[in-house]
């Protein structure tokens, strides 16, 4: 009966999302964000529909938890939004490796790396690591906007992308991965999609016993 419960309950959740949805036109990424006190079971969820642009990078990959020498930088890469996402031997990822007509990314950055790092589940941004750490992002508009390391006149090494990967990497709870991903804007500058999307983030981050926007 509970489970009966809970599948009709998701089911008109769901119809109700959609039927809003088709009202309003939705045309980008949207954020479904639920606390523990508003589920049967005391679950929270967290989930998104990732909008691009028709071009968007689709595969979803397990990153390996890694270990790292004392000393030791971690590389930031620019953000392509686009297949393919990323190129390259440093997430341990075979999917990612480089194929005959491909060239590694080079990084635009480095920040210092941690003694050892969670394994997670990435598709365009960090969806959910070893310690059930979440995320689900929408882009939103912002008042500035940042110019990303690289690009004439940048000044900003994060995207919103590479923010929810190192969160992934290093937090056990959501509250580690909001003050982290914040920390790290601050610190070194965060640049957003721009154009049409927007310059700003909306995340959704959530672990079992917490949801944060």
């Amino acid at each position: 009966i509970r489970m009966t419960r809970i599948k009709s309950d998701l089911a008109r959740s769901l119809l109700l999302f959609w039927i809003v949805g088709s009202l309003t036109g939705v045309g980008g990424c949207t954020v479904l964000i639920v606390g523990k006190n508003a589920t049967t079971d005391g679950s929270v969820c967290v989930t998104h529909s990732n909008d691009g642009e028709f071009t968007t990078d689709p595969r979803l990959v397990k990153v390996p938890a890694q270990t790292f020498e004392e000393g030791s930088m971690r590389p930031v890469f620019f953000s392509p939004e686009e297949y393919p996402r990323y190129v390259g031997y440093e997430r341990g990822v075979a999917e990612y490796y480089p194929k005959e007509e491909d060239a590694s990314f080079v990084p635009i950055g480095y920040i210092p790396q941690v003694s050892r790092t969670f394994a997670y589940l990435e598709q365009t941004y960090g969806a959910i690591n070893e310690k059930q750490v979440g995320i689900g992002e929408s882009t939103c508009s912002g008042v500035f906007g940042a110019v990303p390391l690289g690009a004439p006149k940048g000044t900003a090494l994060f995207s919103v992308d590479e923010l929810t990967h190192v969160a992934m990497e290093r937090a056990s709870t959501a509250k580690e991965a909001v003050q982290l991903m914040g920390d790290l804007a601050e610190m070194y500058g965060f640049y957003g999609a721009g154009e049409f999307e927007g310059t700003s983030e909306s995340l959704g981050v959530t672990d079992p016993n917490d949801a944060w926007i």
